[in-house]
């Protein structure tokens, strides 16, 4: 029941996230050279801390494999927000949903899982799902070709973070928590975005942030209120993302 419950709020969030960033897109709140739009999802990700804060003491950390799971996710993030951005929503469910059969590959290539049967049928009714879709998805987006192009990389890049992720939280021995997991990804991923922040964005916040919500006719507290919604609907994605790994492995959560 809980892991059922676990897949539900995935889900759920896994749409709204999406939709919520093409509303701020809209309204000119994340040009997206300033890397604002990833923020809530880093900080979102902190929230894991209070989640089971006892298993923060259980397990040894192999940094080796944070590190690279920190890279591939920061690489994946850059390539998907602003394949989303460029390409729009519609496009961008159809494109990354092929996630699913990266992972599947991966899984199988690199940690010999044998994928049970239902799971074939899921990926098979995505494949099938994806090319119904695509008819009559809208291309809503500025640069829909090379949006596509960018979340179709940034996909197999996420892949390669779920398969080593469940490695990390799974195969290697003494494992830490999926919630200490996923608070040290936070930490890495927002030391380098409020880095960016502050050599970037800051000097240049009138031209990218305060002039492009004037002229998509924006409303700054709305905008605001839009960046708080997205931390915690990231971070409760993060949290259930990263349980479910450690439970059921990389294959459904990919499906799903």
């Amino acid at each position: 029941l809980y892991r059922g419950l676990l897949l539900l709020v995935f889900i759920f969030t896994g749409v709204l996230a999406p939709l919520l960033i093409e509303w701020i897109t809209l309204s000119g709140g994340c040009e997206k050279s300033t890397l604002l739009i990833m923020l809530p999802g880093n900080i979102g990700m902190l929230f894991a801390y209070f989640v089971n804060t006892k298993a923060f003491s259980h397990g040894t950390i192999k940094w080796e494999y944070v590190a690279t799971i920190a890279f591939l996710e920061l690489i994946s993030q850059l390539l998907i927000f602003d394949g989303l951005m460029l390409a729009g929503s519609a496009i961008y469910t159809v494109a990354y949903s092929s996630v699913t059969i990266y992972t599947a590959l991966l899984a199988m290539f690199f940690l010999h899982k044998k994928l049970h049967p239902m799971q074939w049928v899921g990926i098979v009714v995505i494949v099938l799902g994806l090319a119904v879709v695509s008819i009559g998805a809208q291309s809503d987006g500025s640069d829909v070709l090379t949006g596509v192009c960018m979340i179709l990389i940034g996909s197999v890049t996420h892949a390669c973070t779920y398969v080593v992720t469940e490695y990390v939280l799974v195969y290697i021995d003494d494992p830490i928590s999926p919630e200490r997991l996923c608070f040290i990804l936070g930490l890495f991923a927002s030391g380098f975005n409020l880095f960016w922040q502050a050599i970037y964005t800051r000097p240049h916040f009138q031209s990218l942030v305060v002039e492009q919500i004037s002229l998509h006719h924006g409303n700054p507290y709305l905008i605001l209120c839009a960046y708080m919604g997205l931390a915690l609907i990231t971070g409760i994605h993060a949290i259930a993302f990263y349980q479910l790994l450690g439970s059921i492995g990389s294959v459904s959560p990919g499906v799903c």
